[in-house]
């Protein structure tokens, strides 16, 4: 029933504007229609276009007219978000109006801003000033004013006033500011902890400290990160304890909140040998690459919290001896699963 009430309207203020627009010379604007990438599903611009052209009974879009209107619209949680913004041959700011819908379609906010556009077109053209004829009588009766462009200084006439626009019944002129989007330069740092399968002995925890720097879809990665050691003796008690510590790096791609990324680690294993006749501590080093699918969700704007997934090859692998026999030899292949908790700093 709303969009029932809401075409009703339409159609008594704009009835009118067909005669009028014969009375008149008609107005033309350039456009500039721009849909958000998340809002794609929105009308295309000959759409556009040929919606506004229908409620003037003409297309008022030239590239080349004196005023310019750009028409922006985004999706934002819950709806959508449109912003008409008028400017002069000058590109100097004459008015700008901000609907919002919190349908879940983009047809209706396209069709409130086009509905918009087509009713401040004929305003344009009904306060256009014209020369009255020398012998015409003064007007009887209180002169009434076209409303004006939002922000444009105000011009009288002697004619009523149109109404003003109804809008889609989910769409406030008053709708708040669309949130800010995201910065093309982000810079963020984080904690997470892991489970690292393959990298040592056994299954053991890991700890990771990281710093990331993003562009547009694009980011680089640096992290340091520790195991927890792990203990592993034979039967007749001799054994050892392995520590694991390492440095990594992720350059990732993005699309939406998905990443995949290009890893590579160099890191440093220390064995500790005990229930042997001659103690040693020595260390080995090791190399590994491979791939990284991670999942974010913002909250609360500035922080964050990511999923990932790490495989791994051993590029160079490190072996474990005790009394001249080896005892452990790093897998070939391996995995982490984690979680992180971090913040963006802008």
């Amino acid at each position: 029933m709303r969009g029932v009430a809401v075409a009703l309207v339409a159609t008594q203020l704009l009835a009118p504007s067909h005669a009028a627009a014969r009375a008149a010379a008609p107005v033309f604007v350039a456009l500039d229609y721009d849909i958000a990438p998340a809002a794609v599903e929105c009308p295309a611009v000959e759409e556009f276009r040929a919606t506004v052209e229908r409620q003037l009974g003409y297309d008022p879009f030239r590239a080349t007219a004196d005023r310019h209107v750009a028409i922006e619209i985004a999706r934002r949680e819950g709806g959508f978000d449109g912003r008409i913004r008028w400017s002069d041959a000058g590109g100097r700011w004459v008015g700008e109006r901000r609907l919002s819908s919190r349908r879940s379609e983009c047809g209706g906010i396209a069709a409130s801003v086009a509905f918009a556009v087509a009713v401040q077109i004929q305003l344009l053209a009904e306060i256009a000033p014209a020369a009255p004829p020398p012998s015409s009588p003064p007007a009887r009766g209180p002169a009434l004013v076209a409303a004006p462009v939002v922000g444009a200084t105000p011009s009288a006439v002697e004619q009523p006033a149109p109404k003003p626009p109804q809008p889609d019944a989910t769409a406030g002129v008053s709708a708040p500011v669309p949130p800010r989007p995201k910065p093309w330069l982000r810079l963020s740092m984080g904690i997470g902890p892991s489970v690292a399968v393959g990298l040592m002995p056994q299954a053991t925890g890991l700890g990771r400290l990281f710093v990331s720097g993003a562009a547009g879809r694009f980011s680089l990665e640096l992290a340091a990160d520790a195991a927890l050691p792990v203990t592993q003796h034979d039967a007749g008690g001799a054994g050892f304890s392995l520590d694991r510590i390492a440095a990594a790096a992720a350059a990732c791609g993005h699309v939406g909140v998905v990443a995949a990324c290009v890893t590579g680690t160099l890191g440093r294993f220390e064995a500790h040998g005990f229930g042997v006749d001659q103690q040693a501590s020595p260390a080995g080093y090791f190399s590994q690459v491979g791939a990284r699918l991670r999942a974010t969700h913002d909250v609360a704007g500035r922080y964050f919290i990511a999923g990932r997934v790490d495989g791994l090859v051993m590029v160079s692998s490190s072996t474990v001896t005790l009394s001249q026999t080896v005892v452990w030899t790093t897998p070939r292949v391996g995995g982490v699963l984690g979680i992180d908790f971090g913040a963006h700093f802008f």
